[in-house]
Order: structure tokens, then sequence, then C-alpha cells
């Protein structure tokens, strides 16, 4: 298992995310750095704790990123707020993740699901009502990005990633 928790969503698969789901910007990443990788109009590090902060920042509609730490402890954490703030109507969240399926998954993915397809039919979030959750698999594993290089890790994540998106 990693002790780095601090892996970075690689470009490419952020600029994806936005173009098939129709935004141009993600409005928040709520578990980030200080360099802000994702380029978020508004992002929370550490020291502001996401898990802590309303994640609607904007009026209107706006998409929220996060990739969270994966130890399972913290991944429980973030996406049962991930969940709490996508009952808001006006905030879309998606999320990088794991597949498998600890406990976080069976309470707040699970039940919720109404889509389960292929990255490329990200577009088809749309489809989503509120309180419906769509499961887009990444095809293969990703190469997630080495925050102190900037480069990717030199081992791809040891599990396959789904995107999961809360309406």
């Amino acid at each position: 298992m990693s002790v780095q928790q601090g892996w970075q969503t690689p470009q490419l698969l952020n600029r994806m995310i936005l173009r098939f789901m129709g935004f141009e910007f993600f409005s928040l990443d709520p578990c980030t750095t200080e360099s802000n990788p994702v380029g978020a109009r508004k992002f929370y590090t550490r020291k502001e704790n996401g898990l802590h902060q309303s994640w609607k920042t904007e009026i209107g509609l706006q998409l929220v990123h996060f990739n969270p730490p994966y130890g399972q402890h913290e991944a429980y954490k973030w996406v049962r707020k991930a969940f709490e703030e996508s009952r808001d109507p006006d905030v879309v969240v998606v999320g990088i993740l794991p597949v498998r399926a600890p406990p976080w998954f069976m309470e707040y993915v699970l039940p919720y699901i109404k889509i389960c397809t292929v990255f490329d039919e990200l577009p088809r979030w749309r489809e989503l009502e509120r309180g419906d959750v769509g499961l887009f698999y990444w095809p293969g594993r990703v190469s997630f990005i080495d925050p102190e290089t900037g480069g990717p890790t030199k081992n791809w994540a040891p599990f396959d990633t789904v995107i999961v998106v809360w309406r």
C-alpha cells in the first residue's frame, strides 16, 4: 500500500471529464493542494479541510471535482461528504475513485446507481435525476501525477478507476 496520499488526477482525464459533461471548468476542488492542479475556481487544501466546508460556492449549476485520499477510512469520509453535498440541486459532484466495494460504496453509491457504463458514455450524466448516481468506468488503470515531480507516478494505480457522478 502506498504511503503517498497526494497523487493528482492527470490533466487529460480532467479535460475529458469537463468536455464530456459539458462544463468549461470545475467550480470547486475540496481536497487539493495550494498548486490547485485541477484549476478549479475555488479550492480547499488540507488546512481549510473541505470536509468541514460547503461545496456550493457559486450561484447556478456547478461541477465539483474531487480525488480524495484513497485510504479506506479517508475515502469513506470524502464519499459521504460528496453524497451529502450532491443533495443540493445546483451541485454536481464528480469523484475519481478506486474500483472496490468498501462500506462507503455499499452505503452511498450502490443503492443510488442509475447508470453504470464506460467512460465514453459520460455525457449521459444529464440523464441522472436528483439523488441518482452514475458510474463511468475508466478503461484500464490511471497513472496519477506525483505532486513533487509534476510527472506521472512510476507505477500505475494498483486498482481500476471509476468516475462517480452524484446528481
